[in-house]
């Protein structure tokens, strides 16, 4: 990762500063915070045979899976962590509510 940053320029303790400045404004600016300051993921689900995956919104990479909502949130909760988890289907799990919880 050194090797990666000093690469990009990023090779004193003020370019790596200016670098953090960047993205901690970059997540503010696109309010991918929550009110604690947390990051904002933003998931999507899916149902296919009765089991639910959980996908990220913005890059569609997998985040979990489960036959009922304890085990999706398991699973999710596996893989991220620190975060604030946002559903933007939610409606899936109240729809199927009789199979997921």
């Amino acid at each position: 990762m050194r090797e990666f940053l000093r690469e990009f320029g990023y090779d004193t303790p003020e370019k790596l500063r200016e670098l953090h400045d960047k993205i901690a404004q970059r997540i503010a600016d696109d309010d991918h915070v929550d009110h604690t300051g947390k990051p904002v993921i933003k998931i999507r689900l899916e149902q296919h045979q009765g089991v639910i995956f959980a996908y990220r919104e913005d890059d569609s990479t997998f985040i979990g899976q489960g036959n009922t909502k304890e085990d999706l949130i398991a699973s999710i909760m596996h893989r991220i962590r620190g975060c604030t988890i946002e559903i933007t289907n939610g409606e899936l799990l109240r729809e199927n509510n009789t199979q997921i919880g």
